[in-house]
């Protein structure tokens, strides 16, 4: 799977790594680095936790590329249409390596729900 098949490029692409992905549990492994300095002039402190969303959303949607690519053809990219239970940090500081497990929780296609855990990588 290509980060590339992503529509969003640098610096609006959160997703810098793809660790795994699991046809059986439906499930992927993703990674953010929070660099130091990275975004400097706009965040000085670090990553705005809501940009945590758009991060999700980017996740998931590859996630869902990766286990439909060979079942569709054109377009199988998918809209974040909504966000339960979120508790986001207000800043994600520098340096910083998160990881994204995102799940398939419930599908009926075209219809797809993800759950998405982070983990701090350090």
């Amino acid at each position: 799977m290509q980060i590339d098949s992503l529509r969003q490029k640098p610096p609006f692409r959160y997703i810098d790594d793809v660790f795994s992905v699991n046809r059986e549990t439906q499930s992927g492994a993703f990674g953010l680095t929070i660099l130091e300095g990275q975004n400097r002039y706009a965040y000085p402190q670090g990553l705005p936790g809501y940009l945590l969303v758009e991060a999700m959303a980017q996740s998931s949607g590859l996630l869902l590329r990766a286990l439909t690519s060979e079942e569709t053809e054109g377009d199988n990219s998918g809209y974040l249409v909504g966000v339960e239970n979120a508790h986001l940090p207000n800043v994600v500081p520098s340096p910083s390596s998160l990881i994204l497990y995102v799940k398939i929780s419930t599908a009926a296609a075209p219809i797809f729900c993800f759950t998405v855990t982070i983990f701090n990588g350090q």
